[in-house]
């Protein structure tokens, strides 16, 4: 499992990361996308707390 962050929509926004966001259909700051065998598995725009975060990757 691969965990990586991305600004998104802000002023450290490159190139590489709106590249990301676009593949992954990110459209939202705090958006978590979950890959797995490099497809995407989940796509969530709400918040988590570290509980939420552990069951959704145990789901994976």
């Amino acid at each position: 499992m691969i965990g990586f962050r991305v600004n998104y929509r802000d002023s450290d926004t490159d190139a590489d990361e709106e590249a990301l966001a676009k593949e992954f259909g990110v459209g939202y700051q705090h958006t978590k996308v979950i890959l797995k065998d490099g497809k995407r598995a989940g796509k969530f725009p709400d918040s988590w707390d570290k509980q939420r975060y552990l069951e959704e990757l145990g789901k994976v």
